[in-house]
């Protein structure tokens, strides 16, 4: 299986906590884990050569099957809000970014799409009120906070608290927000889907399995969290990964209320968004199943 994922934060380590502690390997399955950026990512899952599944953005998967792609989402990592926007003083709101910088991960990523609903919203154009601007890795990210190249910065942790850490303030928090989220969706394509539903069902219920890890065994999941975000700090990474585990749902839904949020939030951007349905971008079968089989309640006693 070679997946794919769009982010390098402590909401992506479920695969390569899974991956690292060899349950991959024990449901059959040799996964190669790729970072890879979110446009790129739908890219290759859509032309279907260079990988199999994207653990990526329901932002942007609306994105793309607006366009004539045929993505789906399968299962998601998270449940909750997970990004922040983190910004110097003496900025306290956004509105207090007018005329100022603002960083990404890059161009369409869910991180970009929200930044520039929210901007929206206050009654700010993107790229005019205020500048927006990729930096793929949010350590150099908080890196550029800290020095003034950017005024405000959207990440997620362990980056979050790194830069509140070196002074920022927190003037945006997602998973306080009244919209709802699904988030790093497991996406494939609706052919790979059809034709490789048993190893689909495997590679979820090794995830699964790689969650139940990381929430009961936290101390044994953190040494492939460290290592994948190439943090030595234990406190910041124990931090992280308690944070994950409370946007985590053991069963992996895709809640259709926060898919029907995220078209929504891209259809700020690309209007032809809005004419989809959560159900055109979402294929929950696989889950049901495995439900059914009892996996999960096995699990989750254990």
């Amino acid at each position: 299986m070679r997946g794919g994922y769009v982010s390098v934060s402590a909401y992506s380590t479920v695969p390569i906590i899974t991956k690292g502690a060899g349950l991959f390997d024990k449901y059959g399955i040799d996964a190669a884990l790729t970072f890879i950026a979110p446009a790129a990512l739908t890219a290759a899952l859509t032309a279907g050569k260079d990988l199999d599944v994207g653990y990526g953005s329901i932002e942007s998967t609306a994105t793309v099957d607006a366009q004539g792609g045929d993505l789906v989402a399968i299962a998601a990592m998270e449940q909750g809000g997970i990004f922040k926007i983190s910004a110097n003083p003496p900025a306290k709101a956004l509105t207090d970014l007018r005329g100022k910088t603002v960083a990404i991960t890059s161009t369409g990523a869910t991180s970009d799409l929200l930044v520039r609903q929210l901007l929206q919203q206050n009654n700010m154009v993107p790229n005019r009120d205020v500048s927006i601007v990729s930096i793929p890795d949010q350590t150099a990210m908080v890196a550029a906070l800290k020095t003034g190249q950017v005024a405000a910065a959207v990440m997620s942790e362990p980056a979050t608290s790194m830069a509140v850490a070196q002074g920022a303030t927190v003037i945006y928090d997602q998973s306080k927000s009244a919209v709802k989220a699904a988030q790093i969706p497991v996406l494939v394509k609706r052919g790979y889907l059809a034709t490789h539903r048993d190893l689909l069902k495997r590679v979820l219920m090794a995830n699964m399995e790689g969650i139940h890890l990381l929430k009961t065994k936290p101390t044994e999941a953190a040494p492939y969290a460290a290592e994948f975000l190439k943090n030595d700090d234990k406190a910041v990474v124990q931090k992280a990964l308690e944070a994950v585990a409370q946007v985590t749902a053991d069963d992996m839904n895709v809640p259709l209320e926060a898919v029907a949020d995220a078209i929504k939030t891209s259809a700020a951007s690309l209007p032809e968004v809005a004419k989809l349905k959560p159900e055109d971008i979402v294929d929950t079968s696989l889950l049901d199943e495995i439900k059914a089989s009892g996996f999960i309640d096995k699990l989750t006693k254990q």
